[in-house]
């Protein structure tokens, strides 16, 4: 395996004053190889794939990789397997560090490596190669395409990029629904669009302002499904209360509004008086 990381000096980087190696003790990066080899693996299965990277892709990646690594190196660091079982190593002039200060060690390192893998999204939305990548995939379905979107329902001690993970098929669901009973094909494509700066003949602030709105609504919606799925509303009631506004409120952005109504707008009988029915009828306002 080809590791971005390739000796302790690089590793130094990464993990700067976490631990200090004494004379004749083995280099960190030796006590965490067999991690790096792992934590790398993660990495280029859920973000780089096995493209070039640049400098700044580069050196998000190996941040990941190293701090990775080392939470899952800490709880072993300083044990050794005796013929008597595991024992931990002498360290003169020095206490072992507690229990709850290897969970603080560890919780800091989670958080890290949680910016970084947020940061290393944010890099790589703008490189074309991995947009067409499958490792992309995952994140090019939905709006939410930041792993901060799911910090709201994240479980404590758990990594964000599971958290993300988890509300994909719900962010899919709902998406899908949006779609095809109230935004159109065409509409949310814009939406994905301005996303990943693919140029657009709808003006970005219009733009921005129906995606935060369609966002909002699909976060309150995955806040309730995400803990009960058997929730006892119709999903296309929940979400018709959730999209109701705006539609009707696509009439405020001209542009918006005619790349709408040429998809939908045969579906939708907007009066005066703000009452329609949704695409599917059956609710009112």
């Amino acid at each position: 395996m080809n590791l971005l990381i390739s000796n302790n000096e690089e590793l130094r980087r990464y993990i700067v004053n976490v631990v200090h190696e004494v004379d004749d003790e083995s280099p960190l990066y030796d006590k965490i190889l067999p991690f790096l080899e792992q934590a790398q693996r993660e990495v280029e299965r859920h973000f780089i794939g096995n493209f070039d990277l640049n400098a700044d892709e580069h050196r998000a990646a190996c941040s990941l990789i190293a701090i990775k690594a080392f939470y899952h190196a800490v709880p072993s660091l300083d044990l050794v397997l005796t013929p008597n079982g595991f024992a931990v190593v002498n360290t003169t002039n020095m206490a072992p560090a507690s229990k709850e200060r290897i969970e603080r060690l560890r919780a800091s390192l989670l958080e890290a490596y949680d910016g970084w893998a947020d940061n290393l999204l944010s890099i790589l939305r703008h490189n074309n190669e991995w947009l067409l990548s499958d490792v992309s995939e995952p994140y090019r379905r939905t709006l939410l395409w930041s792993l901060d979107e799911a910090a709201y329902i994240k479980k404590d001690g758990e990594p964000l990029l599971d958290a993300y993970m988890r509300i994909q098929p719900l962010a899919v669901s709902f998406e899908h629904t949006v779609e095809v009973d109230y935004l159109g094909p065409t509409l949310m494509a814009r939406l994905h669009d301005r996303i990943f700066d693919v140029d657009s003949d709808i003006d970005a602030k219009q733009l921005k302002i129906i995606s935060d709105l369609v966002k909002d609504a699909e976060k309150r919606w995955i806040a309730v499904h995400h803990r009960d799925r058997s929730v006892a509303c119709p999903k296309e009631h929940e979400i018709w209360h959730l999209m109701q506004r705006i539609v009707l409120n696509l009439r405020k952005y001209p542009d918006l509004y005619e790349v709408w109504n040429s998809e939908m707008g045969d579906f939708f009988t907007v009066a005066y008086s703000d009452h329609f029915p949704s695409k599917n009828g059956g609710f009112w306002l």
